[in-house]
C-alpha cells in the first residue's frame, strides 16, 4: 500500500473509532442524565419526608412538656399507625 492510500485509511479508521468513541459518550452521558433525575426525584421525596418527621417530632416533645399530661404519660401508637402521647387514665 502506498503512502498516500495508508493515510487515508488511517484517517478513515480514526474517523470511524472517534464516531465510536462520540456514541459511547452520547450514551453514557445519557445514562448519567438519567440517574440524575432519578436521584433528584429520590432527594425531593427524602427532603420531604424529613419535614414531615421532624415535624411529627416537635409535636411528641411538645405533647411530652405539655402541662396536661405532666404526670402519668406515655408513647403509643393509634389506630392509624402514628406514634402519639396519650395520657394514661387510671
Amino acid at each position: 500500500m502506498s503512502t498516500n492510500n495508508a493515510d487515508i485509511a488511517l484517517r478513515r479508521l480514526e474517523s470511524k473509532l472517534d464516531k465510536l468513541a462520540l456514541d459511547q459518550l452520547r450514551r453514557v452521558a445519557a445514562d448519567l442524565y438519567e440517574e440524575l433525575e432519578a436521584t433528584k426525584k429520590q432527594l425531593a421525596w427524602a427532603e420531604e419526608n424529613e419535614s414531615y418527621a421532624r415535624q411529627d417530632a416537635e409535636l411528641l416533645r411538645d405533647a411530652m412538656e405539655d402541662e396536661d399530661f405532666a404526670t402519668h404519660r406515655s408513647m403509643g401508637i393509634n389506630t392509624q399507625g402514628e406514634l402519639v402521647v396519650v395520657k394514661l387514665e387510671h
